[in-house]
């Protein structure tokens, strides 16, 4: 048979979430930031590098500082 199919084990996740057009961050369970995609580097602009060094506190400041 010819072609190949896609399969979890050949599908590029990050390409994936990268296309995406709402903005996704994902921190694992130590509050680093692990996963970005377009939109958030969009929308988070001169943030990210903030949140990629502090990870999840930063983040919390920043969710805190729109609320006001």
């Amino acid at each position: 048979m010819g072609g190949l199919r896609p399969t979890l084990k050949n599908l590029d996740y990050r390409a994936v979430v990268d296309s995406l057009g709402e903005g996704i961050i994902v921190f694992d369970s130590e509050g680093h930031l692990v996963l970005d995609n377009h939109a958030a580097r969009q929308i988070l602009g001169k943030n990210l590098p903030v949140l990629r060094a502090q990870g999840w506190p930063a983040c919390a400041m920043l969710i805190d500082a729109g609320r006001t």
